[in-house]
């Protein structure tokens, strides 16, 4: 049981993480996509 705890855990962290940097690489994208010019 403690088992699946940690694996239920371990999972919706790592979907957090996944969603953060999904949503990060959005942000910069249209971050990137707006500016006149490239660094």
């Amino acid at each position: 049981m403690e088992q699946l705890d940690i694996l239920r855990c371990a999972f919706s962290a790592n979907a957090k993480i996944k969603f953060v940097s999904n949503l990060w690489y959005a942000v910069y994208s249209v971050l990137w996509e707006n500016q006149p010019f490239h660094f």
